[in-house]
């Protein structure tokens, strides 16, 4: 059974480091995480990491953004990155571990989370069995 919890990034490296290591070679992307600003955004609170730990190994995360509306002071969180390893995507893990997140933001007086997926993600049916709605369209032009 998997356990979930927010901890700070600090108290998780290099560990944390592997996960994400492996979530961008899965992503055919190149691990180029800014780790010092990272953890400058953990500890003024802006960034929250949770975890997902089996037998005491961390095997998934999910890491948001809170931010505060100074126009309106609402809080609102926007994801950067939600991973399990392929070992612990079946079931309902990723929704498990993401009911999780949205449970400790709400206690925290978030009123939404934001994200962006890619057209065709393997995510969004995810998505789907948390409510998640449809609320834009971004476009993108590579300079």
């Amino acid at each position: 059974m998997l356990k979930f919890q927010r901890e700070r990034l600090g108290d998780i490296l290099p560990e944390i480091e592997e996960l994400l290591r492996n979530q961008c070679k899965e992503d055919g992307e190149i691990f180029s995480f800014d780790m010092p600003r990272l953890l400058d955004y953990d500890d003024c609170g802006y960034r929250r990491q949770y975890t997902a730990r089996f037998n005491g190994r961390i095997v998934g995360h999910s890491a948001v953004y809170v931010s505060v509306s100074s126009r309106t002071n609402i809080k609102t969180a926007y994801d950067e990155s939600w991973y399990l390893l392929p070992d612990f995507r079946k079931g309902w893990n990723a929704v498990k571990l993401y009911k999780f997140v949205e449970k400790d933001l709400k206690n925290e007086g978030v009123k939404s989370i934001r994200l962006t997926l890619e057209c065709g993600s393997r995510i969004s049916s995810a998505l789907d069995m948390l409510n998640f709605k449809v609320l834009s369209v971004n476009y993108e032009k590579v300079l």
